[in-house]
Parts: C-alpha cells; sequence; structure tokens
C-alpha cells in the first residue's frame, strides 16, 4: 500500500488485538513515529519495553461494560465483548460534533450501537447536552473498591487511561509496536 504523501507499507508497523465475537482489530503506526519515540526515551536514560497507545486498553478501565462505547475529549473506543473493537482519534475544534457524527454514520450503516457512551478523563468538562447523541451518555466515575488508589474523582479522571495500560500491559493484553527490527533487545 502506498499512500500519496509517499510512505509505504514496509515503513509501517502492526499489531492485531482480539475485538471480540471472533474479529480482530488490525492496528497500524509510522515505524519512524516509533523510531522518534524510542530515542526520545534513550536520550533520557531508558529504554521502554513497549511503544502502545492508551485506547487500545481502555477495555481495561474499571467500571466500563464489555459493550460501551468510551470518550476521552479526543477519541472514541467502541467495545464489543469486552475488547476494542473500534478506536477513532479526532483533532481540531468541535470534538464533540465529530463524535455525533460518527456515531450517527456508525447508526445509518445498520452497525448495532453500543449500549451507553460514557465520558471521562478531558471530557468529563464537555457538556454533551449541546447535542443529541444516538445512545444514552453518562460519566464514567471512579469505582468504590478503587477508592484507595485514586483518592478523588478528579486523580481519577486524569489517571484512568494510564492505569488501564497498566493493567492491560499486566495481563499482557496491550497492543506493542516495537516489533520486528524495532523489538526490544534487552534480557530484562
Amino acid at each position: 500500500y502506498q499512500k500519496d504523501d509517499g510512505w509505504q507499507s514496509n515503513e509501517l508497523v502492526f499489531d492485531v488485538l482480539p475485538a471480540g465475537h471472533g474479529n480482530y482489530l488490525a492496528l497500524w503506526t509510522k515505524k519512524q513515529e516509533v523510531v522518534r519515540l524510542i530515542s526520545l526515551f534513550q536520550s533520557a536514560g531508558c529504554d521502554p519495553q513497549q511503544i502502545t497507545a492508551a485506547p487500545f486498553a481502555w477495555n481495561m478501565l474499571p467500571g466500563v461494560s464489555a459493550d460501551d462505547a468510551l470518550f476521552d475529549g479526543t477519541t472514541l473506543v467502541l467495545l464489543a465483548g469486552g475488547h476494542v473493537s473500534l478506536a477513532v482519534a479526532f483533532s481540531g475544534e468541535n470534538r464533540l460534533q465529530q463524535l455525533l457524527t460518527h456515531l450517527t454514520a456508525l447508526e445509518l450503516s445498520g452497525s448495532a450501537l453500543p449500549k451507553r457512551l460514557l465520558f471521562f478523563g478531558e471530557a468529563c468538562s464537555e457538556s454533551c447536552e449541546a447535542i443529541d447523541l444516538p445512545l444514552p451518555a453518562g460519566t464514567l466515575c471512579l469505582p468504590d473498591d478503587l477508592g484507595g488508589v485514586f483518592k478523588n474523582e478528579e486523580n481519577f479522571q486524569a489517571l484512568a487511561s494510564l492505569y488501564a495500560v497498566a493493567v492491560a500491559g499486566h495481563e499482557g493484553r496491550l497492543a506493542d509496536f516495537r516489533r520486528g527490527e524495532l523489538a526490544c533487545r534487552r534480557d530484562d
């Protein structure tokens, strides 16, 4: 595959995650971005074993159900059967409108929408009342059993995504773009 801006498929790094219901989610990023991140960390004196993106671990967020949709203000993730089945990043202004447009397009295409949409992180300050969402919306809240970990709702909203990455990494369910020639060569 070659895109108009000149990059080719051999300049990409791929990974695959189970996406629920017997499907898989294909992931890719530009190899040069992974190299840039590795160099950045190495210049700071460390060598990361994995390079990932937090939304691919959002199925591990505390308090989510197996078939929720999640939005942090920049990224929409759909879960199916407890796995990430779709991840879409929005840029620029009017991200709530982009979210609505994307959900509406999914609905019009005949795709089954999740049972609910949960806002968390930066999106908690967004006012979703301004748009007419095609599914019930709410806020992802700090579960009672993790009150001792996060201490308060503000910390939970700021750190929930990183917590999900840590849980997914611990369970060996984290997407990793550090593959092939970019793989970490350390023994430990």
